[in-house]
């Protein structure tokens, strides 16, 4: 066998680009509607007759308020989940099936594997309670004029992408 003594592939670290953090989003997005909403879409389908009319539905909702009650354990369960499927797959792999498709990986400032409070402060805003809602809209904006999560940006986490050279 003949030794070519290449050199050693290298491995660079650059910040994550916009597009590709948008297109992993929505492809965990996806697999979040997929797996997690889909199963229980018929339980609140039956309970509430939704209509494309805003309106409607809140009236709906206010004349029916136990209807939320009911529908309470329903829509946390759904919710926890989402926030275990966040957490689990950025604890164990640093990654969501989203970002590894484009090889991203998220870690701290200082290049290291995040830890768990920062997991979680990062991605407690998957429920639907004031005041996380509010980044709901303030992170895609700033991610979008950024390229930076607003809530990476309060937790010290950033999405990163190894090129191999």
């Amino acid at each position: 066998m003949i030794d070519l003594k290449l050199p050693k592939k290298r491995m660079m670290i650059a910040d994550a680009s916009k597009l590709k953090r948008i297109v992993s989003f929505f492809i965990d997005f996806i697999l979040v509607q997929i797996i997690i909403f889909g199963p229980f879409s018929g339980v609140v389908q039956n309970q509430i007759p939704m209509s494309t009319n805003f309106q409607e539905n809140l009236l709906f909702m206010e004349q029916n308020p136990d209807l939320l009650y009911e529908l309470a354990p329903v829509l946390f369960t759904m919710f926890f989940l989402v926030f275990a499927y966040f957490m689990i797959f950025e604890y164990f792999m640093q990654t969501k099936p989203g970002k590894l498709i484009f090889g991203l990986k998220i870690v701290g400032i200082e290049n290291s594997k995040p830890n768990i409070l920062r997991l979680i402060a990062r991605n407690v805003v998957a429920f639907p309670v004031f005041p996380f809602t509010i980044f709901w809209i303030a992170d895609p904006l700033y991610l979008i004029f950024t390229g930076q999560r607003l809530i990476d940006k309060f937790t010290q986490i950033k999405v990163i992408e190894e090129i191999y050279v």
